[in-house]
């Protein structure tokens, strides 16, 4: 069944295609095979197939687990989000915690007080993190006049206590303890301790205050993660 909602209550149910234009709630019950986000939704839990924002909004009080999140706009997950795929541009913020089984491509925000995990990350834009595991992994900033002066909140620091990863790019990160197999860091980061594998490099801007090359180390990390 498809279904076009401008406003108002989202009956519990099973949908093949859910279009949101205006203001909606979903009840509790409501599955999709795809949900499409023109205006803003607002649920208690998620379950269902993609997730396609068009300068859309999704307010999710508890957990959310679809196969995909993309477009552009906001996702608010009260809850631990998990999906396979993510291909997104705007913020998303997860309070208990993002899992990403496959590609996590990002061009703006993603806030989480728990962990961020996936098998590939590119991020363009702050990450903000308790701790970040992936194999391979790549932050950069956005740098842009406009977004210093209109959505200053895109052009925070990435912070993260923990980030373990094989190939480790980071450009502008603040961390704790960084565990790699290589790293390549530019661009002021600052890095408490990092322990790697094979390679590490940094530029004249980065400060890193503990630098140890350790296998045993780096497959205790491993484990653990």
């Amino acid at each position: 069944m498809d279904f076009v909602s401008s406003h108002g209550v989202i009956k519990a149910g099973s949908y093949n295609t859910l279009v949101v234009r205006g203001i909606a709630r979903c009840e509790d019950g409501v599955t999709f095979t795809t949900l499409v986000v023109h205006g803003t939704v607002v649920m208690r839990q998620c379950s269902g197939g993609g997730i396609r924002c068009d300068s859309g909004v999704v307010v999710c009080h508890g957990d959310m687990t679809v196969h995909e999140v993309r477009g552009d706009g906001e996702l608010h997950v009260g809850g631990a989000l998990r999906c396979r795929r993510i291909d997104f541009t705007g913020v998303i913020r997860s309070r208990h915690g993002l899992i990403c089984m496959t590609t996590m491509a990002m061009r703006g925000m993603i806030h989480s007080t728990g962990m961020v995990n996936a098998e590939r990350m590119h991020i363009q834009g702050p990450l903000i993190a308790d701790s970040v595991h992936a194999r391979d992994i790549d932050i950069r900033p956005l740098h842009s006049a406009l977004l210093t002066r209109h959505a200053k909140e895109y052009c925070e620091t990435s912070r993260a206590r923990v980030m373990t990863g094989s190939h480790v790019v980071a450009r502008g990160l603040v961390c704790h303890s960084l565990v790699a197999t290589c790293a390549d860091l530019q661009e002021n980061c600052r890095i408490r301790r990092v322990t790697y594998r094979t390679r590490l490099t940094r530029d004249s801007t980065t400060t890193v205050d503990l630098e140890r090359r350790d296998d045993e180390a780096f497959a205790a990390h491993r484990r653990r993660a």
